[in-house]
This record gives structure tokens, sequence and C-alpha cells, in this order.
């Protein structure tokens, strides 16, 4: 069986970034954790009675990803942590 994907390319990302990404989510040797603006912005409301934009919530994602800590994991906590520091970065 053949399959295509069609991809819109995020800006600053390459065709390579997105050929990793792809074959590394169905290698069974590899694991993905998957988390979306939709986390980041109900944790935002639920946990600080905040409001996110779309963008602010990416870059907790952004965040999250490019700075975990392998031993902390990334977890409901971490998510808090990477909104606390949008949301203090905001007010500056």
């Amino acid at each position: 069986m053949k399959v295509m994907l069609e991809l819109d390319l995020p800006e600053g990302k390459s065709i390579a970034d997105i050929k990793s990404a792809v074959s590394k989510a169905f290698d069974p040797d590899w694991m993905s954790i998957w988390w979306h603006v939709d986390d980041v912005l109900m944790q935002a409301e639920e946990r600080f009675d905040e409001k996110l934009t779309i963008e602010e919530a990416r870059e907790v994602l952004c965040d999250m990803e490019r700075k975990h800590d392998p031993v902390l994991g990334v977890t409901w906590i971490t998510l808090d942590h990477w909104i606390a520091e949008v949301l203090t970065n905001r007010k500056d």
C-alpha cells in the first residue's frame, strides 16, 4: 500500500525536518507523545485563569520541546511551568 501525504511546512522547517518526524512517528523503534495547542490553552485557563493566544500556546509547546529535562519528562507540571514563563514574559 502506498500513502501520500501533503504537508504545509511551517516557516523555518525543511523537508528533512518533516521527513525525520514522519519516519519516527511510524517506526516501532521510536515512541512519541503528542501535545496540542488546545492542551496548552485549556491548562492556562484552568490553572492560571488566563487566556493565551495561539502564538503564545505555540511558544509554550516550542519551549517544552526545546528545553525539556529528560529526567522530569513532559508532564502537566512542566506544562504549567512553561505557561507561567510565557505569562511572566507577557507582563514585562
